[in-house]
């Protein structure tokens, strides 16, 4: 009896502590987060090592439900040159480093859709298809983005799983191999980071 009681006491904190953590998360009208690139370790960056920051954020209510689109600062230095200066930019499934970029997984992409862009309907794109971000004339990249489908909570939620810069343009699915419609058809993981709520 006294088990029983304990048990109930201690499964009525636990849920009054996850109803107000989220809502004290929140309650200042937004979320946040951020990703802090690193090279991939498993490939050769002829310039040095890739740096950059991206922060998120997102207008939410004090449930942290959300209510506008998200909002991306990106800031990028260290990218080699390629063909025309775009680099896919892409939420993975996982934020897992045991293989550096590589064990991130595929593309996050909950909805079960083909490979888009960023302004293609929810039906025709991946949760974080985010495009490409262009080097600017100082050879880095200095942007802010936004989107209207990605969610940093929620079921679909963002945070916690993986961003990947990719060595070359997205085609955004329009290249018409299977590749696009699956990676944009980007190449090569060339730095990534975990999305961290802060």
């Amino acid at each position: 009896m006294v088990l029983v009681d304990i048990f109930a006491l201690v499964t009525a904190v636990l849920s009054f502590l996850a109803v107000y953590g989220a809502a004290q998360r929140c309650l200042s009208g937004f979320i946040t987060a951020t990703c802090q690139l690193r090279t991939n370790p498993s490939t050769e960056n002829p310039s040095g090592p890739i740096t950059g920051t991206v922060t998120f954020s997102q207008r939410v209510t004090a449930t942290c439900r959300r209510l506008g689109t998200l909002c991306m600062h990106v800031q990028v230095q260290g990218l080699p040159q390629n063909v025309d200066n775009h680099y896919g930019l892409h939420v993975h499934e996982s934020a897992d480093l045991r293989n550096g970029c590589e064990s991130f997984g595929p593309h996050y992409n909950p909805l079960g859709s083909n490979h888009g862009g960023p302004t293609d309907s929810l039906d025709m794109r991946h949760m974080g298809d985010f495009g490409n971000l262009r080097l600017n004339s100082r050879g880095d990249v200095d942007v802010t983005l936004t989107d209207y489908l990605a969610n940093l909570s929620g079921n679909n939620g963002i945070i916690r799983r993986g961003l990947v810069l990719h060595a070359m343009r997205d085609d955004l699915g329009l290249g018409g191999i299977p590749a696009s419609l699956t990676t944009g058809n980007s190449g090569a993981r060339l730095a990534c980071c975990e999305i961290l709520q802060t």
